[in-house]
């Protein structure tokens, strides 16, 4: 082995050492964050605990002045109904790495949610490590990147995993009690219940309202969903979704995507939007 390999090996151990003298105190979060940054540049940090049937469970965040605005206005308020890291943890996704382009809906860079919000941020690129504490709780460690550093190159990506399962087990060890041992409880909030917000919601916009399953596809267009993957989703047909949609946007007096997130967005936040 050349000198300077070796070198540059050892260096990484003293840091993963120090890194594990960390787990367990008050310094492990930020320790944490600088071991990643050594690795890969990281703009945007979110440590977040998932369940289907709770409210996520902030457990760190590292967000400059304007993306904690955007984040607390926005992203805790319901937001995070739409985000494909929820959808995928409460999907049952095995543990493991994930660029967002992997697990994402096929239009989610198209989706209102991404300009209203992701953008916002704003982000180009997100990495996040998921891992499944029980039947029911996960965490992810959201890695994002601003325009100032751009996407994820596959070396970067490459030297992530290659350090995956290290950071996990500290993660795990870190935050794994915590999560578990929350007690928050709150209404279903997965696809079920983001659908059954829009239902009743959508009674005080029009007399009639609009029926469940055309509920269940608002739900899925504000997540990011075309209407082939509304359609795999969901077991029907391609024109059954055409048709639904038709019909969803014909009750909403609407004729865009954009509208109907406009107009339906503030059932997703659970109370009007004023922004």
């Amino acid at each position: 082995m050349k000198k300077g390999t070796a070198n540059l090996m050892q260096g990484e151990i003293a840091r993963v050492g120090a890194l594990i003298a960390c787990e367990g105190t008050d310094a492990f979060p930020k320790a944490l964050m600088g071991f990643i940054n050594r690795i890969v540049p990281v703009d945007i940090t979110l440590v977040i605990g998932f369940s289907a049937g709770t409210v996520p469970l902030e457990l760190f965040r590292d967000f400059d002045a304007h993306s904690e605005r955007e984040y607390l206005k926005r992203y805790a308020r319901g937001a995070y109904l739409l985000d494909p890291f929820y959808q995928c943890t409460i999907n049952g996704t095995a543990s493991g790495l994930y660029p967002i382009r992997d697990i994402a809906p096929d239009r989610f860079f198209q989706s209102e949610y991404y300009a209203s919000y992701y953008n916002k941020l704003p982000l180009v690129d997100e990495i996040g490590i998921v891992q499944n504490l029980s039947s029911r709780w996960c965490f992810v460690y959201s890695m994002g990147r601003t325009p100032a550093s751009g996407s994820y190159s596959a070396h970067e990506i490459r030297q992530l995993r290659r350090m995956e399962p290290v950071l996990s087990a500290l993660m795990v060890r870190h935050w794994g009690g915590t999560i578990l041992a929350s007690d928050r409880k709150e209404g279903l909030r997965d696809l079920n219940e983001t659908t059954s917000r829009i239902y009743d919601y959508a009674k005080s916009l029009t007399p009639r309202g609009i029926s469940p399953r055309e509920s269940q596809v608002a739900a899925l267009i504000l997540q990011g969903h075309s209407n082939h993957s509304i359609a795999a989703a969901l077991g029907i047909a391609l024109g059954t979704v055409k048709i639904l949609r038709k019909r969803l946007y014909a009750k909403l007096r609407i004729s865009s995507q954009n509208e109907l997130y406009h107009v339906l967005f503030p059932s997703v936040m659970g109370a009007p939007d004023t922004s």
